[in-house]
């Protein structure tokens, strides 16, 4: 299960850039306070980068996706990696708030259904409009991997960390396979451990 830190993660691993990764085990955070105080807004990921703290894993991999190449070419694919990021986002934080926000109880269960059997089907078929309509390439947009199809891969595999089958196309699960078999992403899974940001 990956974390919503962990495209930033691959993105240096991929270009061999230094980096310190300071990871919190999530009981760690949501029973110690301190780390929210020493946040920007009180959540994570967050990127300390020539001398400013930058949160939101959106902005985090925004910035990256421009310095390394992997925010399309000219505006118009920008502002549509921009819209995929964002969709995929707007599914993903209704899980959130569904698994690490919400009491057990009667209404857990009606989101949780109501997100399982409504909002991520809906979204998946509306993903999956979009990443066909791209016939220049396996990714959302354009001729080459860009920040979305990484977003996507993660997110989702965060999503089936969970345990809830996503129902993915198979051209969603080529492009899945495509980001997961790259080398250094390979290696970086094998090493590092799950459920932490």
């Amino acid at each position: 299960m990956e974390s919503k830190g962990d495209v930033a993660r691959w993105f240096f691993t991929m270009h061999s850039i230094p980096f310190i990764d300071n990871r919190v085990p999530m009981q760690n955070w949501l029973s110690d306070s301190r780390f929210a105080k020493n946040t920007p807004f009180g959540d994570l990921p967050v990127l300390e980068v020539d001398g400013v703290t930058i949160c939101q894993h959106r902005a985090i991999g925004r910035l990256l996706a421009k310095r390394l190449g992997y925010y399309g070419k000219g505006d118009i694919e920008q502002a549509k990696i921009d819209m995929i990021v964002d969709c995929i986002s707007d599914i993903m934080d209704h899980c959130v708030v569904i698994h690490f926000y919400m009491e057990e109880g009667p209404q857990k269960q009606k989101d949780l259904s109501e997100f399982l059997n409504k909002t991520l089907p809906q979204g998946i078929e509306n993903l999956s409009k979009l990443l066909d309509q791209n016939k220049q390439g396996m990714g959302f947009v354009g001729d080459s991997l860009t920040w979305a199809d990484f977003e996507f891969a993660s997110q989702f595999s965060w999503l089936e960390g969970f345990g809830h089958n996503a129902n993915l196309s198979t051209k969603m699960k080529s492009l899945m396979n495509t980001v997961f078999n790259i080398p250094q992403i390979q290696e970086y899974c094998s090493k590092h451990t799950k459920h932490s940001y």
